[in-house]
């Protein structure tokens, strides 16, 4: 699906081209550009918590710290309860926020102040076993 904003992109590109209009044709790369960075996710989940990485340059970069982290759990997303796919929400706002690239496994993470983040990810398991880990490893230490 999200190919459809590259295509776009280079539609409009294309179309300033001949006419002429160098505005349509900047705004149409940019659209490209943002649409080939939101079709890849890399999650990375690690002593430091969460790390969200898209597209191929690997930018924008989201972390959630494993501070801000009560639990981990992993579930099954449905975009549809999201509102779509792509990345939804705000956590300072609505309290809740998703990176939703399909529907399927992914993990949720329980943050402070009742916060909620999911995203999709291949065997969430690993990661929630991972974060879980060093959660648990961090509350040992403090005892």
């Amino acid at each position: 699906w999200m190919v459809l904003p590259v295509m776009f992109g280079l539609g409009l590109a294309v179309m300033g081209w001949f006419s002429g209009f160098s505005l349509l044709i900047w705004i149409g790369l940019l659209v490209a550009f943002v649409g080939v960075q939101m079709r890849s996710l890399k999650v990375t989940a690690d002593r430091k918590g969460l790390l969200l990485s898209w597209g191929p340059l690997g930018l924008p970069r989201q972390r959630v710290p494993l501070e801000q982290i009560s639990q981990v759990s992993a579930i099954d997303i449905r975009p549809r309860d999201w509102g779509g796919w792509g990345y939804r929400g705000n956590l300072r706002g609505f309290g809740a926020a998703g990176a939703i690239l399909r529907a399927g496994p992914g993990l949720r993470l329980d943050l402070e102040e009742g916060h909620v983040f999911v995203v999709t990810v291949d065997d969430p398991e690993i990661g929630s076993g991972v974060l879980n880990g060093y959660l648990r490893r961090g509350r040992d230490d403090a005892d």
